[in-house]
């Protein structure tokens, strides 16, 4: 039964956003050769295989994320699961293993039909999921794909990039183009979700993390205005370069300044309710006391 719930939500993500579904196994191409298509059936059947044996881990484990979750609800989590950390460090036209990418809460909400009230119970579900999710054999596996080899070639070419980028020399046309418009990884995403019990409010965070990123990368979008000297343009490259190569410490950046945006928000507010809840008890004395003084008072005339 496993298998058919996860090809539903694999069919209904087809359906629903058909951009995020090649985004994650590639195109399938009628007119293209048969290597190419078989590699994007290899990918859908990996992760449908992965999903079956997370799945398995979670029944072992005996795993409940609540009253209001069902088979479907778990099987859409764990292929969510699986795409965000999948590592495929591999040639992406000739690799086997799925891609990573995310799929938004409300294109989730949206595949398993729950209304917008279930916003925080599916957010809830997520993030207990990947607690017993990490550490297990799923995970180990998800995170080593690529190998050595694949690994070792990044690192190199990241060398080289950073040594051609030193001596001033332009990048190909097809890097720049790719890093005309800086995007986030999804990396604020995860924070938020694996550290959502240590932050005041996860949601806020992701929000204002994701707004100050945009912002950030708007500003080094190079706008092509007249009016743009030429060595603005070359420092709008120059960071925009930057970004693409450390993406990570950038997305982490702005996740640190939106914790601690949500860590004052927060205190101000506990601040405000404490004040509040003070007034409101003073006030309840001197109901009380004037309550009292009035039925003494009327007592005395009483005798």
């Amino acid at each position: 039964m496993n298998t058919a719930d996860i090809e539903h939500i694999l069919s209904k993500l087809k359906s629903i956003e058909p951009k995020l579904h090649t985004k994650i196994f590639g195109a399938y191409n009628h007119s293209s050769r048969i290597n190419d298509n078989d590699n994007v059936k290899k990918r859908r059947a990996n992760l449908i295989s992965h999903s079956n044996e997370a799945l398995r881990t979670l029944k072992v484990k005996g795993v409940n994320l609540g009253n209001k979750e069902n088979p479907t609800i778990r099987a859409a989590l764990v292929i969510d699961y699986l795409v965000r950390n999948i590592r495929n460090d591999s040639n992406p036209a000739t690799s086997k293993m799925y891609f990573r990418s995310g799929i938004p809460i409300p294109v989730l909400m949206d595949i398993l039909r729950l209304g917008k009230n279930r916003k925080k119970d599916l957010e809830q579900m997520q993030m207990l999921l990947g607690s017993y999710l990490r550490g297990t054999a799923i995970a180990t596996k998800i995170t080593s794909v690529g190998g050595n080899g694949s690994s070792r070639s990044n690192k190199q070419n990241a060398r080289s990039l950073r040594k051609r980028n030193a001596d001033g020399t332009a990048i190909s046309t097809k890097s720049a183009a790719a890093m005309e418009n800086v995007s986030p990884s999804g990396l604020i995403r995860d924070l938020c979700i694996n550290l959502g019990p240590l932050i005041p409010d996860a949601e806020f965070v992701f929000k204002y993390a994701t707004k100050i990123f945009d912002a950030l990368a708007n500003n080094v979008r190079n706008k092509k205005s007249k009016s743009s000297s030429s060595s603005r343009r070359r420092e709008q490259d120059s960071l925009r370069q930057d970004m693409a190569r450390c993406l990570d410490c950038y997305e982490g950046a702005c996740f640190y300044l939106a914790v601690k945006e949500s860590e004052g928000a927060n205190y101000n507010d506990v601040l405000k309710k404490k004040a509040s809840a003070k007034i409101s008890l003073k006030n309840q004395k001197i109901k009380e006391i004037k309550k009292k003084n009035s039925d003494g008072g009327g007592t005395k005339e009483d005798d």
